[in-house]
C-alpha cells in the first residue's frame, strides 16, 4: 500500500514543513512552483501552448536539482528526495494531459534517494509484490506453447503467492483505525438526490486520500483474484494426462461463485465511493467551484451531530476532522483528481486480454456502463485530452453529448489506457 496509518494526507504530510524550511532557489522551492504552475494553469484553462508559466521553473529545477545531487551532502537530504517525487509529480500529469507515456527518470531517482528502510517497509513491500506478480503472470501467459506440467507449475505458484500477498492486505485492513472505514449513507435521506449515486448509496470518507487508499487497496485485491481465477482456470482446461492431479485447484461451484462474489463486492466499494469524490458536479472544474454554494458533496457534516453512526468516529478523529468549509474545498481540490485512477483502473482491467472478461462477467448488469459514464463524467471535470473519435479532436476536452454508443464505449477505454499510461508511475500497478 506503500503508506503509513500515521500519514494521512500521503506525499503532503512531509512535504509542507519541509518545504517552508527551504530557500527560494532551492531543489525543493522550484519543484514545488512548477507543480503549482501547472495545477493552476489546468484550473484556469489554459491552452496546452500556454507553458511558460509552468516551464521554467521546471527547466529551473531540474537545473537546481542537478547540481545538488553532485554534493554528497545533498543527495542525503530529505529535501532532495522531495524535489525529486515532485518533479515526478509533474512529469506525471504533464503526460496524462500530454497523452504519452510517463518517463521514468523522476521515479527512479525518488527510489534511489529513499532510505532501504523506506523501501523495505511491509506496506511498501505489498504494492511492490502486486506489481511483480501481476507482471510475472502477463509474461507467463503471453509466452509461446505455455501449456503442459510446466504451465501448470506455474499457475499453482501464482495461485499460492497471490493467495499470500491477499492475506498481507486482509491484516492491512484490519488493522486501520475505525474513523478510517467507510460509511454507508443513502441518497435522499443522508445526501441530495442531486448527487448522482450508485444503486442509491455512497460511502463516505475522512479525506480523499483516505478513500484512494481503500480504492488501490480494492484494486490490488481485485488483481489478485483476477490471477486466482485465470490461473485456477487455465488449470481446469488442461488435458488431464498433462495435469499433476491436484483436484484441491479444481475451482468448485461453491469456490467459484465466492470469488466472483468478492470480484462484485470490491467493485461495488469503488463504485459507492464515487459520488463522494464528484458529489453533484457536472461541469469543467474552475476556480469559482470553491466558493459555490451549489456544488454538494455527501460527508459527515450531513449527519446530526448526535448521530450514532459517527459519534465514536468523531472521538478517534480527533482535531483531524475538517470543518465544513474544509471539507468543501479539499473536495473540490483534491477529488477529481484521485478519483480519476480507480475508474481508469477498473476500466483497463476489465477491458486487458489476460483475465479481464472473467472480472466483467462477475459484475452485476449495467455496472461497466455505469463506471465507463463516471470516468467520461470526471474526465469532463478535469479537462483530460480525448482519445480517439470521442468529443473531437485529440487534445480536446471529451464531451457528454450523446454519440454512437459503441464509438463512446471504445474512445471512454482508450481514454482509460491513455491516463494508465500517463499515471503509471503514480498510482499502483
Amino acid at each position: 500500500m506503500g503508506r503509513s496509518l500515521a500519514v494521512a494526507r500521503g506525499f503532503y504530510e512531509t512535504l509542507i514543513p519541509m518545504y517552508t524550511s527551504q530557500p527560494h532557489d532551492s531543489p525543493l522551492s522550484l519543484a514545488v512552483s512548477a507543480v503549482s504552475a501547472r495545477v493552476f494553469s489546468l484550473w484556469r484553462h489554459e491552452d496546452a501552448v500556454q507553458v511558460e508559466p509552468h516551464l521554467a521553473p521546471y527547466t529551473q529545477a531540474v537545473a537546481s536539482l542537478r547540481s545538488a545531487l553532485e554534493r554528497l551532502e545533498d543527495r542525503r537530504r530529505p529535501a532532495t528526495a522531495l524535489a525529486v517525487l515532485a518533479l515526478h509529480l509533474y512529469e506525471s500529469i504533464s503526460a496524462v494531459y500530454d497523452a504519452r507515456q510517463a518517463t521514468p527518470v523522476h521515479h527512479h531517482g525518488a527510489l534511489s534517494l529513499l532510505p532501504i528502510t523506506a523501501l523495505d517497509s511491509l506496506d511498501g513491500l505489498i504494492s511492490t509484490s502486486v506489481a511483480e506478480l501481476q507482471a510475472d503472470y502477463v509474461r507467463g501467459l503471453s509466452r509461446r506453447h505455455a501449456s503442459g506440467p510446466l504451465l501448470e507449475q506455474q499457475c499453482k505458484a501464482w495461485i499460492t503467492e497471490a493467495g499470500q500477498i491477499d492475506e498481507l492486505l486482509r491484516a492491512w485492513a484490519r488493522d486501520v483505525p475505525d474513523h478510517w472505514r467507510p460509511l454507508r449513507l443513502t441518497t435522499g435521506q443522508d445526501f441530495s438526490p442531486s448527487i448522482t449515486a450508485y444503486r442509491s448509496a455512497c460511502d463516505i470518507y475522512p479525506s480523499c486520500q483516505i478513500a484512494t487508499l481503500w480504492n488501490l487497496w480494492r484494486f490490488h485485491r481485485l488483481l489478485l483474484l483476477k490471477i486466482t481465477v485465470g490461473a485456477t482456470q487455465r488449470i481446469s482446461t488442461l488435458p488431464r494426462d498433462e495435469s499433476a492431479g491436484d483436484e484441491r485447484l479444481v475451482p468448485t461451484t461453491m469456490e467459484s461463485a465466492i470469488q466472483a462474489g468478492s470480484i462484485q463486492e470490491l467493485v461495488d466499494s469503488i463504485c459507492h465511493s464515487v459520488p463522494f469524490y464528484l458529489g453533484n458536479r457536472a461541469k469543467q472544474s474552475s476556480l469559482s467551484d470553491f466558493t459555490d454554494p451549489e456544488i454538494l458533496f455527501p460527508s459527515y457534516h450531513l449527519l446530526t451531530p448526535g448521530d450514532a453512526r459517527i459519534a465514536a468516529r468523531h472521538q478517534d478523529c480527533g482535531d483531524a476532522a475538517l470543518s465544513g468549509d474544509e471539507h468543501h474545498r479539499h473536495i473540490v481540490a483534491y477529488g477529481t483528481w484521485h478519483v480519476v485512477s480507480p475508474l481508469s483502473n477498473l476500466l483497463t482491467l476489465v477491458s486487458d486480454d489476460h483475465g479481464g472478461r472473467l472480472v466483467a462477467s462477475c459484475l452485476r448488469p449495467g455496472q461497466q456502463e455505469w463506471i465507463r459514464e463516471q470516468f467520461l463524467r470526471v474526465s469532463t471535470l478535469v479537462r483530460l485530452p480525448a482519445a480517439g473519435p470521442f468529443g473531437g479532436e485529440k487534445g480536446r476536452s471529451p464531451s457528454l453529448l450523446p454519440v454512437d454508443p459503441k464509438s463512446a464505449d471504445s474512445a471512454a477505454e482508450s481514454l482509460a489506457k491513455q491516463v494508465r499510461k500517463g499515471a503509471i508511475f503514480m498510482s499502483g500497478p
